[in-house]
């Protein structure tokens, strides 16, 4: 199983599993088990810094052992593990100032703001139409390059480069 190319410092990386009708949640919960793709998950971000909202930090249960955790909340408060950043530019911020590489692991509003500044897309493309309440938000393909598409057996892994247009 071929894996994307390991983060670099200061690399902006967007990671997401996806259902084929855009889901990402159901609930506070992935409405699937794959764990073939928790592993290329955890395998990715470990020793970098992770950057969630809220609803997606409560989900997980607690901080992510081994990484960086940077939640974007204007109500909850720091505690063990986890630094509370009162919105995404403060946590964006932050997070380069870690010297590690930076994911967006979600949810929905977390993905909406770093489709403009991530500089690589993972995506884990889950088969199945899943019903959800949470859902990855559209991008464009003048935004965005698909650079690698690999059938991992319970997914289709997908990586995708930024194009960046010049600004005038």
């Amino acid at each position: 199983m071929d894996s994307p190319q390991p983060a670099q410092a200061g690399e902006k990386i967007i990671i997401a599993a996806v259902g084929e009708n855009g889901v990402i949640g159901r609930d506070g919960n992935l409405p699937w088990d794959v764990a073939a793709d928790r592993r290329l998950f955890r395998r990715l971000t470990l020793a970098h810094t992770v950057i969630m909202g809220r609803h997606t930090f409560a989900s997980l249960g607690g901080p992510l052992d081994e990484r960086l955790n940077l939640v974007v909340s204007r109500s909850l408060d720091s505690r063990p593990g986890i630094t509370v950043c009162r919105g995404f530019s403060a946590a964006l911020a932050q997070a380069e100032g870690a010297g590690r590489g930076i994911f967006f692991i979600g949810g929905a509003e977390i993905y909406r703001r770093a489709l403009a500044v991530a500089d690589r897309m993972i995506l884990s493309r889950i088969p199945g139409k899943f019903s959800g309440d949470t859902f990855f938000p559209p991008f464009s393909s003048s935004d965005w390059r698909l650079v690698s598409e690999q059938d991992q057996g319970d997914f289709i892994l997908q990586v995708y480069l930024a194009i960046r247009q010049p600004k005038s």
